[in-house]
């Protein structure tokens, strides 16, 4: 692997958490939350950070928030799973080309 398709794999890995926050944003948008708080949310939940700060009742006091934060919650594992993957994967596609040095 080159260089090349690694930093065009990261390109891509960054795009479509983009859009997973535009996409969960949009839904938590249509339960009420005004954008700004939701657009927050979506990346603490996505992030694993900042999600237990007093803004997050405004998510745990709808059932249906807590349903669409709890999807959000799992994509955002399978998504941070999906990461180390690819990275351990083009490390070793790397190494195993002979390219260079990871």
């Amino acid at each position: 692997m080159s260089i090349n398709a690694a930093l065009l794999i990261i390109l891509l890995l960054i795009a479509v958490f983009f859009l997973f926050v535009e996409i969960f944003t949009v839904l938590f948008m249509l339960t009420g939350l005004p954008e700004r708080k939701a657009r927050f949310q979506v990346i603490s939940i996505l992030t694993n950070t900042g999600f237990t700060t007093g803004e997050s009742e405004v998510i745990t006091s709808s059932r249906r928030r807590r349903r669409l934060a709890t999807i959000t919650m799992l994509f955002g594992y399978i998504y941070a799973v999906a990461i180390v993957s690819m990275i351990i994967n083009a490390l070793l596609a790397f190494e195993k080309s002979g390219d260079g040095d990871p």
